[in-house]
């Protein structure tokens, strides 16, 4: 019998256009240790960040070519004071339109190292979208202790 595949999303904002989550694929967490590195190291770049998270959780059709970037290929940078962070739209019926923050990376960075750091995460979002509605694949959507409960 094959293992079952683990993906967990973590809700971080949710805005009136959509809910902005990380990932987490099995047991590889990245874009949390990015963060929570980011969170201790720069708390007010951090700080900058979950701004841009909950304007672009509130907007329909969110435009900033500098902060927030459309990378083609359905993955988007979002970019505060060197650190740029992956993520990409998922129409998951659960929650439609929801944003998937998959990788954070951060401090000076050359174009090689940036490339590399782009084809990781639209590996990552390609494993996403292949394993999530597999019957081996478990999807679990961690909601704000502030949302209603599903359970009545």
């Amino acid at each position: 019998m094959k293992k079952l595949l683990e993906i967990n999303l973590k809700t971080l904002h949710l805005g009136r256009a959509r809910r902005t989550v990380t990932l987490k694929i099995g047991d590889d967490d990245e874009i949390t240790e990015g963060l929570d590195q980011l969170r201790v190291k720069k708390p007010k770049d951090f700080e900058k960040l979950r701004t841009a998270i909950r304007v672009i959780s509130e907007c329909e059709h969110y435009s900033n070519g500098q902060k927030f970037k459309n990378l083609k290929g359905g993955l988007y940078e979002i970019k505060i004071s060197g650190y740029r962070v992956y993520a990409f739209l998922d129409d998951h019926p659960e929650s439609p339109q929801q944003l998937v923050i998959c990788a954070c990376h951060g401090g000076k960075t050359n174009k090689k190292s940036q490339n590399a750091d782009i084809t990781k995460a639209r590996a990552i979002r390609k494993k996403y979208l292949t394993e999530r509605d597999k019957a081996t694949t478990q999807v679990t959507l961690e909601k704000l202790r502030t949302e209603p409960s599903d359970e009545s």
